[in-house]
Parts: structure tokens; C-alpha cells; sequence
């Protein structure tokens, strides 16, 4: 009878506690910036045109998983990593592609310390401010033939070799800017 009643409490503390971790998360672990399933749409189109279907894909400042799992549903051959400095998003990325069944790998680590030499695609949506910093990491990591993609953002000194335009009768699609290594 004890049982019956430890159960859902714990059940309930457990569940408190995650929301709770959550929210703080939120508040005070740094901006998320989920890309919308449209802009995703296109991102998958220049993944295709450059015939990376199966390559390597570096989801830099991953948060909760969102693209990296919704790319993987438009590009099902393609491999995937998420950097995220954040424990719990990167916990919460894990879990919602164990859920989703997904291939995808969630890394906690610094963006700047992740070796991603072995990338065929970046994808960057990041605050502004750290572009400069991103943008000599990919200079000096990324080999050639590889793609930088971003939607919203853009690379203070590079000019992207493609953009990719968004619908104007689609208030939730981004232009996605292509860089060619």
C-alpha cells in the first residue's frame, strides 16, 4: 500500500523538479534559437543540391535538439552531432532522440573546444556577438569541400557563395545563406 502512494509522489517530485531545472535553464542558461520546420525544409534543400544527404552534420549551440532532429527527419541519410554547453539541454536532446528514435548524437561541450574537422556541414544560428569567433574556428577547422549554413545570421567577413531565399508568403521561413570551403 506504501508503494501506491511513494510511486506517484516521486513520480511527482521527479517531474517538478525537471520543470523546475527547466525553467532555470531558460532564464539563466543563455538564449535558445529554434529554427522554424520550414526554414529546416530549406536547409534540406541545399543539403541535397550539394549531394550531402549521407555527410556529416555539426549542429553548433544545439540546444534542445529541435534541428538536429528535424533535419534528420528531412535527411534521414545524414549523420548528426549537437554541441551544447549546457548539461540539461544537451540531457533533453538525448532524451528526445532515444524518443524519436533518431540517430543523433548530443555532445555537452564548449563549441570552441569540439573538434569538428571531420564536418561535410555547419550549421550556425547563433547571438550575432559570437560570429566573429565562430567564424575563425570554422576558418581554421573546417577542410575543403565543406559548408557552413546558417538562417537569420550572418558571417561578418565571409560572403555566402548561395542563399537559399525564403517564400515571402511564408512568415516562418528564413532566407538560409550557403558557405562553400
Amino acid at each position: 500500500m506504501e508503494l501506491l502512494i511513494i510511486l506517484p509522489l516521486l513520480f511527482i517530485a521527479i517531474t517538478l523538479f525537471v520543470l523546475l531545472w527547466y525553467a532555470f535553464d531558460g532564464v539563466f542558461g543563455g538564449e535558445d534559437y529554434p529554427t522554424s520546420k520550414n526554414t529546416v525544409k530549406k536547409i534540406a534543400e541545399a543539403i541535397a543540391s550539394r549531394h550531402f544527404e549521407e555527410g556529416l552534420l555539426y549542429d553548433l549551440g544545439s540546444s534542445r535538439g529541435g534541428f538536429v532532429l528535424d533535419i534528420l527527419n528531412a535527411c534521414p541519410g545524414l549523420h548528426a552531432v549537437g554541441i551544447d554547453n549546457s548539461f540539461l539541454r544537451t540531457w533533453i536532446a538525448r532524451l528526445r532522440s532515444r524518443m524519436s528514435k533518431k540517430k543523433a548524437v548530443f555532445v555537452k561541450e564548449d563549441i570552441f573546444d569540439a573538434n569538428i574537422s571531420k564536418a561535410d556541414i555547419v550549421y550556425v544560428y547563433l547571438p550575432r556577438p559570437m560570429l566573429p569567433a565562430v567564424e575563425e574556428k570554422l576558418q581554421k577547422e573546417l577542410r575543403p569541400g565543406s559548408i557552413v549554413l546558417t538562417s537569420r545570421v550572418d558571417f561578418p567577413d565571409w560572403r555566402p557563395s548561395s542563399v537559399v531565399p525564403k517564400n515571402p508568403a511564408n512568415k516562418d521561413e528564413e532566407d538560409v545563406l550557403v558557405y562553400e570551403f
